[in-house]
């Protein structure tokens, strides 16, 4: 007998038998026969006080109930709780049963009927949060003077909350302010017209726990008044609606207003004969109360915070008074400013000067600057100033020379014979008067002292220079790989790499600075570079260096050498060529281009004689239908003839580089050849230099997306622009 899976079946069986004579038995039918294999229904009931969003604000009560139909009967339930979901239920079911635990809950519940059928499991979701959420306002200073330029005084009010880590969280914060007049002790009425607290903001969990108290231009909040009290209380809602009482966390945050600033004032003092300064200050403040002063003096030439005898600093003291020790005589300025309990600083400072006996006069040669001079004439300057109290100034500067610094004389400073001997000058040109006998190698030393008006003298100071006129020497060698030395720039066919040496030599200042400045054609390549050589010592070190390249075919240099020494005197050689194309050449020896395209070659051409030349340039391709021209694109006096393949250079000067260009347009695909020629018509009538450049045209790269016959067009409207131009 069968019966389907979830069902109860009642089935009967009908029976009789036979003899062996062929007799029937009467038809007998069994009693009722049941089948159950189906599943009890399990129901669940939840009672409490319910607040928001699905949370109960109380202890919740679960009621069970089993049904099983028309089947065997329930036999047993079983339940188990927890906070993950995933308990399995074996907790037999006897009646209601509480569950107190604020969390999200999970009752897992099943019953089982007569004959075995057990129902799968089922999960109700119980959230409780009986326990209102914790607000705080964080802690405001005790003062503040926060405003914003328009008189209005504002300053930030920052908050946060707390629902425990099994509460439903919070949803939004509520605060109220009340205002306290200090002067009058008695609370004021607020935009809510009373004297009492008032609602401020009502903001989400979600939003920025912070907001300013006090701008105008914000409807939300309230202006807030000077020298008064803005105390503030917070209450917090969570989502299953419990709310925070505002009356559980006094004493509420307070700030109290004050943008007035202190007011001060300073006094000092020196006595005869002692090296010490005593200072008063004092200050006021009606609202908030002076927290400190500061008090600075400038004996070291700026504003700096002081010690007193005491040991005492005078950075954020609440002293008033002080005595200070001064390193020498001189007039002494203090300043003092006031802080309030709020911040508020006082500006300006107040000052006081006090007078503390004198001292000598300083001076310092400032020119020359350098240790080296380059000129037999030179300005000398000197400066200085007096530290005397009162300054009475400098009356006068005694300014000498040497070149032995034993015998030491005045300098001459015009043409009456005038002497550097207390004289009010600051500034003179040694050897343009007097004196003018000035040599190379020979160090002039010069010293000043000042003498201030009230007789006091100071000490010399000393400053000194050697004469550099000439400028370095410069010698430059081109070898071969084969060590032969290049002529004129003209390179043999055999060379495998040319080395260009450099030597620089100073008498007297020595080397500040060698360096090879070179151009490179090679390889394609137009490229500049330079070798540094580094410095020589004074007094007639040499400076060496050299530089080698690797020297094909096609090789273009272009180089000159410059020296500096430390006077500043400098030598430049003249620029000079190293090359198997005394007259013009490629760039780049070859190039490929798409179809229907064109392409500029730079053309060098160059004069490596001794004279001004003229140079005519031809150019011619192997495949006729190339058409290369000149551009009209280049520097000096030029001339583009033969519809563009004659190109004439006038006025070359010697080791002077032009640079011009050649146009290939491509009308047709494959590979031909660019031939140049060139010939001298002035300085070496009859010299010729030829050059050539390989060209590739190949058919453009493909167009992913167009059919063959855009492509076709493309290629017939560039043969057709080719053939206009």
């Amino acid at each position: 007998m069968t019966c389907p899976a979830g069902s109860v079946c009642k089935q009967y069986v009908r029976y009789q038998s036979k003899d062996k004579a062929g007799n029937w038995e009467d038809i007998k039918t069994s009693a009722e026969t049941r089948i159950d294999k189906e599943k009890p229904t399990t129901s669940i009931k939840l009672s409490g006080v319910e607040g928001d969003n699905g949370w109960y604000v109380s202890d919740v009560t679960v009621t069970l109930s089993c049904d099983d139909g028309s089947g065997s009967g329930c036999s047993e339930t079983y339940y188990c709780v927890d906070q993950s979901d995933s308990c399995t239920p074996s907790v037999k079911y006897t009646g209601p049963f509480l569950i107190s635990n604020e969390d999200i809950n999970y009752v897992r519940y099943h019953s089982k009927d007569n004959v075995g059928n057990v129902e799968d499991v089922k999960s109700t979701e119980v959230k409780i949060d009986k326990t209102p959420p914790t607000a705080w306002i964080n802690p405001l200073p005790e003062w503040t003077n926060s405003s914003d330029g328009s008189g209005d005084v504002y300053f930030d009010v920052y908050w946060n909350g707390d629902d425990g880590p099994t509460g439903s969280g919070i949803t939004s914060y509520s605060i109220q302010y009340i205002i306290y007049n200090r002067a009058t002790g008695n609370y004021v009425t607020n935009n809510c017209g009373t004297a009492d607290w008032c609602d401020w903001i009502t903001r989400d969990e979600t939003d920025p726990k912070q907001e300013i108290f006090g701008l105008l231009d914000n409807p939300e909040n309230v202006e807030a008044f000077n020298n008064h009290t803005f105390l503030f209380r917070i209450s917090a809602k969570d989502n299953a609606g419990n709310v925070m009482d505002y009356s559980i966390n006094p004493p509420w945050e307070n700030t109290s207003i004050d943008v007035v600033s202190p007011v001060s004032a300073i006094s000092t003092v020196s006595y005869p004969g002692e090296l010490i300064v005593e200072a008063f200050w004092q200050g006021w403040d009606n609202e908030s109360g002076v927290a400190y002063y500061d008090v600075q003096s400038n004996m070291s030439g700026s504003w700096d915070y002081l010690t007193d005898t005491d040991g005492n600093s005078t950075y954020h003291t609440t002293k008033t008074s002080g005595n200070f020790s001064v390193s020498s005589d001189g007039i002494y300025y203090f300043r003092v400013r006031a802080v309030d309990r709020a911040g508020n600083v006082e500006t300006p400072w107040k000052y006081s000067s006090v007078l503390v006996d004198v001292s000598p006069p300083v001076a310092w040669m400032e020119e020359p600057y350098n240790e080296w001079m380059k000129f037999y004439n030179f300005t000398v300057n000197w400066s200085g100033y007096d530290t005397g109290s009162p300054p009475s100034g400098i009356k006068c500067y005694d300014v000498q020379w040497s070149n032995d610094t034993i015998n030491w004389n005045y300098i001459q400073y015009n043409e009456f014979g005038d002497l550097t001997e207390c004289v009010l000058l600051t500034e003179t040109i040694f050897g343009l008067y007097g004196f003018t006998d000035l040599k190379d190698g020979i160090t002039y030393y010069f010293r000043v002292r000042a003498t201030d008006n009230n007789g006091n003298i100071g000490n010399w100071s000393v400053k000194n220079t050697t004469i550099d006129t000439y400028s370095p020497v410069i010698i430059v060698n081109v070898t071969d790989d084969k060590g032969r030395e290049i002529i004129e720039g003209y390179v043999p066919a055999d060379v495998k790499n040319i080395t260009i040496t450099s030597m620089a030599w100073d008498n007297i200042s020595g080397i500040k600075k060698h360096t090879i400045h070179y151009w490179l054609t090679q390889n394609n390549k137009y490229t500049y570079g330079e070798k540094e050589c580094g410095e020589a010592l004074p007094w007639g070190d040499w400076s060496n260096c050299s530089i080698t390249f690797a020297y094909d075919e096609d090789t273009v240099i272009k180089y000159y050498v410059k020296a500096e020494d430390r006077a500043g005197n400098v030598n430049t050689t003249p620029i000079r060529f190293t090359t198997s194309h005394p007259l013009a050449n490629f760039v780049i020896h070859q190039a490929a281009i798409g179809l229907g395209d064109s392409i500029l070659l730079k053309v060098q051409v160059r004069n490596i004689q001794e004279t001004v030349d003229n140079i005519t340039i031809s150019i011619e391709s192997t495949i006729t239908s190339a058409k290369p021209k000149f551009e009209n694109i280049g520097s000096g006096d030029f001339e583009i003839q033969a519809d563009g393949k004659v190109l004439q250079v006038y006025n070359l000067n010697p080791m002077e580089e032009r640079e011009f260009f050649v146009r290939i347009y491509s009308s047709e695909i494959g590979t031909y050849y660019l031939n140049m020629t060139a010939q001298s018509n002035v300085a070496q009538p009859g010299l010729i230099d030829t050059d050539s450049a390989k060209i590739i045209i190949g058919y453009p790269p493909s167009f992913p997306g167009l059919a063959p016959w855009s492509i076709l067009l493309l290629v017939i409207l560039s043969v057709t622009i080719f053939l206009i131009i």
